[in-house]
């Protein structure tokens, strides 16, 4: 099974850094959406795909633009959310990586094929996994490809954040990875797990 994450588009909070960083839910700007129309054009998704998304405007608008055309299962999941890599104890979630509250969540969405995961992965009070320790956060990835590979499918395109992407990455190639490794906004990478 091939698990092809994807970042999202690039984002208000990418324009001016470091002081964009204190937007909150920032947006795709016009460059980012024309990254997430590349990346349509470059997959040729199907209605056997899934798609799974950080809560988050960008990477939701980035799927939207993705897999809009396609009848897909297409799932929330704030395992996958914004995280701070590498892991640093004490940090505090900045504006821009504040994921969306589930009743933000609701008014958005009006594709009825989103479905939300919560249960699975964590408790359902955690709506962040910026913050938890590393081991919580390996088991909630564990978790979370096991729920992949439970799914039966070829492939499954997860929209996510740089930090999250790479941590994902250490676990499946079993490599460090620096922050320099990061993908940047738009680009993809396929694993097999």
């Amino acid at each position: 099974m091939k698990l092809i994450f994807l970042r999202h588009g690039e984002a208000q909070h990418n324009s001016s850094e470091p002081e964009s960083f204190q937007i909150t839910h920032p947006k795709l700007t016009p460059k980012g959406i024309q990254q997430a129309l590349n990346l349509q054009k470059h997959f040729r998704i199907t209605n056997n795909d899934i798609v799974v998304v950080s809560p988050t405007y960008r990477t939701l608008e980035t799927a939207n633009i993705f897999a809009r055309e396609h009848a897909c299962s297409k799932y929330l999941c704030y395992a996958i959310g914004p995280r701070i890599y590498p892991y640093r104890e004490g940090s505090t979630t900045l504006p821009c990586d504040k994921v969306m509250s589930r009743k933000e969540l609701i008014d958005y969405i009006t594709d009825d094929n989103f479905k939300v995961l919560i249960g699975d992965f964590f408790d359902n009070k955690l709506d962040s996994v910026n913050h938890v320790s590393e081991y919580l956060y390996k088991n909630i990835s564990l978790n979370f490809m096991e729920w992949c590979r439970r799914q039966k499918v070829e492939r499954i395109f997860i929209v996510s954040h740089d930090g999250t992407i790479n941590h994902f990455k250490e676990i499946i190639i079993n490599k460090k990875f620096t922050r320099d490794d990061m993908l940047n906004e738009g680009e993809y990478i396929s694993l097999e797990i």
